[in-house]
């Protein structure tokens, strides 16, 4: 599966709510309890967030519940947030969300983000030459790839012998795969097959069979023009190879590198034609697992 396949660590459970509304000093507030599900028993130092509504993007710092379960976010502009729970992997509850508004003129009884117990996920991830494939982030995403309103938690990585758990989701049904970001030491990228679907139950982990990772390769060089010679700086280029393409800017000299290409033959272009101008591509690159080729310099247009 491509890395881009996978975009969120954990199912966060959508609860459709308005929050409560209080006008404060400087702005409107978010206030509200944590509660254990049907009991709604309070839950105690839960970490939540407050995400802007179309970026999920954090707002300021965490809040942790009170002792009574209790959260409140003062000062806001008016509008529409995602509240969002941020639990260690060590907690046994899965990871939940839900929508607000935010309006100095309403006023609500304060709501009520509902915990549910959670499963787990555990595997291990294989290198093509048959080893473990370690410090590898790892994402469990929902069957059919639908969007959750929630923050990007840091994903769980691999460990050196190649096993993975991916905790605090909600009970349904997963695919699992190598995350978006393989971070430092992981030098290119990866590919991995894609998992079958397997499902979560709340209280247990689910096992899933072993998942094949594949380096990805990279190519760097630097662009010119055809017909002068200089740098192409800061203009368009496109990596097109086995059935995908990728863009990229070279710097003020020239320079660029496209990373994460799956090994086999690529050639760079620029990005839009010129009218009245003949364009030209690069010869075919061959890109080789978990290498980076250098293409030199290539004369462009």
């Amino acid at each position: 599966m491509r890395r881009t396949l996978m975009s969120l660590v954990a199912a966060m459970a959508i609860i459709a709510a308005t929050a409560s509304v209080a006008t404060a000093s400087g702005g409107a507030a978010v206030t509200g309890t944590v509660v254990v599900g049907a009991s709604g028993a309070p839950v105690a130092g839960a970490c939540i967030r407050l995400l802007t509504s179309s970026t999920r993007s954090p707002l300021g710092a965490a809040r942790q519940s009170s002792s009574t379960g209790e959260f409140q976010f003062g000062g806001l502009v008016p509008g529409s947030y995602v509240l969002a729970t941020c639990l260690p992997p060590t907690s046994p509850y899965a990871q939940a969300s839900m929508r607000v508004s935010a309006s100095p003129t309403t006023s609500s009884a304060p709501v009520r983000l509902t915990l549910e117990l959670g499963g787990s996920l555990s595997g291990t991830l294989v290198s093509s030459a048959g080893g473990p494939a370690r410090g590898l982030e790892v994402l469990a995403s929902p069957r059919g790839g639908a969007a959750q309103p929630g923050e990007m938690f840091t994903p769980p990585r691999s460990l050196a012998n190649g096993r993975y758990t991916v905790t605090n989701l909600a009970p349904g049904v997963y695919v699992a795969g190598i995350g978006d970001e393989t971070g430092p030491g992981d030098r290119w990228g990866y590919t991995s097959a894609q998992s079958a679907p397997v499902r979560v139950v709340a209280g247990a982990t689910t096992a899933v069979p072993p998942l094949r990772v594949t380096a990805d390769g990279a190519i760097t060089g630097v662009a010119v023009d055809f017909s002068t010679g200089r740098p192409l700086a800061h203009t368009c280029l496109q990596a097109k190879g086995p059935g995908m393409s990728y863009p990229a800017t070279p710097s003020a000299t020239g320079r660029f590198t496209f990373t994460a290409l799956v090994p086999g033959r690529w050639v760079i272009a620029t990005c839009f034609a010129t009218a009245g101008v003949a364009r030209h591509v690069s010869e075919p690159i061959v890109v080789r697992t978990g290498a980076l080729t250098s293409a030199g310099s290539l004369r462009l247009s």
